[in-house]
């Protein structure tokens, strides 16, 4: 498929899908008939690309199955781009699921802050009580200093405040 400059996306095949128009349905339609894993993720990257700076996009058609079928495959990078596509569609699953594996030390770091950056993303609204208490993980504590800085809490100054001693100079900027 290819990607419009507007985020809008054009089918290759000019058939319709089902009789729908919407043209995430058409691509949720090709990610559930295809195996390929390479052409999944190429499909999935397009799609985040598409909607980067989009909140709120409601779910397309067949996005669940397409979610049940990519989040089983054996490609870690199918999977996490599913899963990001999912946040983006208000999948409160993939939600909950990210934030726990931020929260989770002996998780992968990298894994760990891809959830940040989508849950970020996603402006979800249980975020900020979980940054407060990556305040105390020396591997996200600079990514979390940053990631408050967006939002209006109340705990956060007191947080920040507890943690100030044990930051570094590069953090206390």
């Amino acid at each position: 498929a290819l990607l419009s400059a507007d985020f809008g996306v054009r089918a290759q095949d000019p058939r319709p899908t089902g009789g729908d128009t919407d043209p995430l349905t058409a691509l949720v339609e090709v990610l559930v008939q295809t195996d390929d894993p390479q052409f999944q993720l190429d499909i999935l990257k397009g799609m985040i690309d598409g909607l980067r700076a989009r909140r709120n996009v409601p779910m397309p058609k067949g996005w669940e199955a397409a979610e049940a079928k990519l989040g089983e495959s054996d490609h870690a990078e199918v999977r996490a781009q599913t899963q990001i596509l999912s946040v983006v569609f208000g999948s409160v699953r993939a939600s909950e699921a990210l934030r726990q594996a931020l929260k989770d030390p002996s998780a992968d770091p990298a894994s760990r802050r891809l959830a940040l950056e989508t849950l970020l993303g996603a402006r979800d609204a249980a975020l900020p009580g979980i940054l407060q208490g990556l305040l105390n993980d020396s591997n996200l504590r600079a990514a979390a200093l940053r990631s408050l800085a967006g939002y209006d809490e109340v705990g956060t100054p007191g947080a920040i405040l507890s943690v100030y001693s044990s930051l570094s100079a590069a953090e206390k900027r």
